[in-house]
């Protein structure tokens, strides 16, 4: 028995972090949107019976260690004593085309991925609601990526409200990706140094009631962390600028890392935008074009499927 699965990147739309809490934590508001940028796991199993194992082939640029991946960490929440307890001997691999530490979403998107793959093949029969406080405990992004395509997020990133979908093939982002790896609670720490305060904005059942406030907020698309990325990293923010000048409206960057976006509503603009900025690509720089996945496109990459014969 060999399956696969596919887990699509995000991209934050806006993100307000609040100040951070009596907890050490900061609350934020935001608005993840799954694009069409995916990583690939694999599951296989060797035998169907016995104690679990589970042997893991990940892609080297997560790291070293297998254990220490968001993959790792959901394997574990889901054997620490459900109802239906697994067996047998279990390859799980992880082909990486998401971009690390980048703000991305990619190992959060193959956490979730795969608690609802095992979910399925395990016949753990959990609830989303039982996923979603699984998923909350491998890491606070995790939860969007069982619900996918629109959605706002509250608390810590771990409350979600998904919206309703927009048509289909309306946005197009162009996504830009310098080589540097932005560590998340470096990027905090610095957002607390710069800023002597938090502003104050509305919470996410105001923006759910007031459609107005939440236009106003996806064409502005701020995102706090942007003086913290165009101030430690001033050769990059140049581009942001550049992507503007060809078209892209908005243009922002996605969550606390280096992750550029431009939103097109043509999808020949967006990739006439793109050949402008390969031109003049630096190395290592990821460049790609990729559509906004409504929900309904984003359970097609999330469906568990045969894997194709080696």
């Amino acid at each position: 028995m060999h399956w696969r699965v596919f887990a699509p990147a995000k991209i934050n739309r806006f993100l307000w972090v609040g100040a951070r809490d009596a907890a050490g934590y900061h609350p934020l508001v935001t608005l993840f949107q799954t694009v069409g940028l995916w990583d690939e796991i694999d599951i296989r199993c060797l035998r169907p019976d016995g104690p679990l194992e589970v042997r893991w082939a990940v892609d080297p640029v997560v790291g070293s260690d297998p254990e220490a991946t968001t993959l790792a960490r959901a394997v574990r929440r889901l054997t620490e004593g459900p109802a239906v307890r697994p067996a047998g001997v279990w390859h799980i691999s992880l082909r990486k085309r998401i971009p690390v530490a980048a703000g991305l979403g990619g190992g959060s998107s193959d956490a979730a991925a795969l608690l609802m793959a095992l979910n399925e093949v395990w016949g753990l029969g959990l609830s989303v609601s039982e996923l979603h406080e699984h998923a909350r405990a491998v890491g606070m992004d995790v939860p969007f990526f069982l619900y996918g395509g629109k959605a706002l997020a509250g608390g810590y990133g771990d409350q979600v409200w998904p919206l309703p979908d927009d048509p289909p093939e309306t946005e197009w982002f162009v996504l830009w990706v310098p080589p540097e790896r932005a560590i998340t609670g470096v990027m905090y720490q610095r957002l607390d140094d710069i800023r002597p305060e938090a502003p104050t904005r509305p919470d996410v059942p105001t923006l759910l009631d007031d459609p107005a406030q939440l236009a106003a907020a996806l064409e502005e698309a701020a995102n706090d962390f942007a003086p913290v990325i165009e101030t430690a990293w001033p050769e990059w923010a140049a581009w942001k600028e550049r992507l503007r000048r060809l078209g892209a409206h908005p243009v922002q960057w996605s969550g606390s890392g280096l992750a550029l976006w431009g939103r097109f509503t043509r999808a020949y603009e967006a990739w006439r935008a793109y050949q402008a900025l390969q031109a003049a690509r630096p190395p290592g720089v990821f460049l790609a074009v990729v559509p906004a996945l409504s929900r309904r496109a984003w359970r097609s990459y999330i469906r568990l499927r045969p894997a194709p014969t080696p």
